[in-house]
């Protein structure tokens, strides 16, 4: 699999890394379960993003497959977690 470098000082890459710090700050001020269901969201918005056409510098295509296949992975088993907890706040359990 491709390996990408974070931190190449770029203003994209400066604007990427501000936004995954503002939504790690926001996502951990909320209750446990709406923390996943967020993580829900964000994996279908990047599936959603990975459909797009390939373009020069991105991963190939065999890279988007596992990219694809593991996002798949992580919101189903997201899903599953919300499910079983009826959305309770496991945090909250003692």
């Amino acid at each position: 699999m491709t390996t990408f470098a974070r931190g190449t000082g770029t203003a994209a890459q400066a604007a990427a890394d501000a936004l995954l710090e503002a939504l790690h700050e926001d996502l951990g001020r909320l209750p446990a379960s709406a923390q996943l269901d967020a993580v829900l969201c964000l994996l279908e918005a990047a599936r959603v993003v990975l459909r797009a056409p390939d373009r020069p510098g991105e991963p190939a295509s065999e890279d988007l497959d596992d990219i694809r296949a593991t996002m798949r992975a992580a919101s189903l088993s997201v899903r599953s977690y919300l499910w079983r907890t009826a959305d309770n706040d496991p945090v909250a359990r003692e």
